[in-house]
């Protein structure tokens, strides 16, 4: 019996899972955003590690913020520099 190789291809986005140290609130997050919006004009997140699959994370993956322990936002990543 064969089997359809095109029923398991389903899109499926990468994702970054990132800590928010220090926030206690989805409000502290969005300050500290603010506050980087209006230095450099931009949403801004600076790492120290680049992601390896970069390319796949471009393709409509997202930042899931965990804050006190809770997956709390979702942003979408728009470009990675």
């Amino acid at each position: 019996m064969q089997r359809n190789r095109n029923v398991w291809k389903t899109k499926v986005n990468l994702n970054i899972k990132k800590l928010c140290v220090g926030a206690d609130s989805v409000l502290d997050l969005y300050d500290r955003q603010e506050y980087i919006r209006n230095r450099y004009k931009e949403t801004i997140h600076i790492t120290r590690m680049f992601p390896k699959r970069f390319e796949e994370i471009l393709k409509g993956g997202s930042i899931y913020w965990v804050i006190k322990g809770k997956l709390c936002v979702r942003q979408e990543i728009l470009k990675i520099e």
